[in-house]
């Protein structure tokens, strides 16, 4: 019952993507301090449940990159 905006992940990325209609896409939803935005993306690889934490500190800012994970395998 919300309206969420969509961005297509390829353009974001400037890269062609393979499906154009939304309605025969692929979904994600993000949400980032308290808004949600849906990602149109070609393909999942799988999911599992990560905590992102910020690179700012580690790394400094990058570009298109606001965090990282580490699994529980450690990779």
């Amino acid at each position: 019952g919300e309206a969420v905006p969509v961005a297509r992940l390829s353009r974001l990325l400037g890269r062609p993507g393979r499906e154009a209609d939304p309605a025969r896409a692929l979904l994600v939803l993000v949400e980032d301090q308290g808004k949600k935005q849906a990602l149109l993306v070609d393909d999942l690889l799988g999911q599992m449940p990560v905590v992102v934490k910020s690179l700012d500190t580690a790394v400094g800012r990058l570009d298109g990159l606001a965090g990282a994970t580490i699994l529980s395998a450690g990779r």
